[in-house]
């Protein structure tokens, strides 16, 4: 069994997510019973290929220290779910120890469907996206112009709550007046 490892900021941190968290925010889950079925090691094994994943996006902020192993959690990353408070600016911004809400229940959801499907490649580039037709011979292939979403983009649940947490394509961060 792996050992896994939900420590915020922790240099051998290997999950956002300890498999009771996870079983809990999955609880409500219309797949519930098929995260309960699992064994606790194939929901760690889900849950740390969920983090791998979420871990290679752009997030807005730095890493708090040099030596945690993942990008949670980070300095100057602005909480969206938080109200503004002018009395305390600090508050908008997330703590020192503290893994986001949005990126705690996108593991958990990332770590369920690689469960049920069985694997992690979900995610991974489509060779054949947007193929439309295929000749073996003489080879021929013919794509659509316009394509599916591909990598975690397809998972749009997902996608859409870390939305305010990603850098904007351009590599800038939002602006925060305070």
């Amino acid at each position: 069994m792996p050992t896994l490892n939900a420590t915020a900021g922790d240099a051998a941190a290997n999950s956002y997510v300890t498999v009771a968290a996870a079983d809990t925010r999955l609880d409500e889950s219309p797949q519930a019973a098929t995260w309960a079925a699992l064994t606790t090691d194939a929901k760690a094994r889900a849950l740390m290929a969920a983090t791998r994943e979420l871990d290679t996006l752009p997030w807005v902020g730095w890493r708090y220290t040099n030596t945690q192993a993942l990008s949670w959690p980070r300095r100057f990353a602005v909480n969206p779910d938080r109200a503004y408070d002018e009395d305390d600016e600090a508050l908008l911004y997330f703590g020192a120890d503290e893994i986001p809400a949005r990126v705690v229940e996108a593991t958990c959801r990332l770590a369920l469907v690689f469960a049920v499907a069985g694997t992690d490649d979900l995610v991974k580039v489509d060779a054949d996206a947007g193929l439309v037709a295929k000749t073996i011979g003489p080879i021929s292939k013919t794509f659509a112009t316009a394509t599916r979403p591909v990598g975690l983009a397809r998972l749009s649940g997902v996608m859409d709550r870390l939305l305010p947490l990603l850098r904007t394509a351009g590599g800038t961060t939002a602006m925060v007046r305070v």
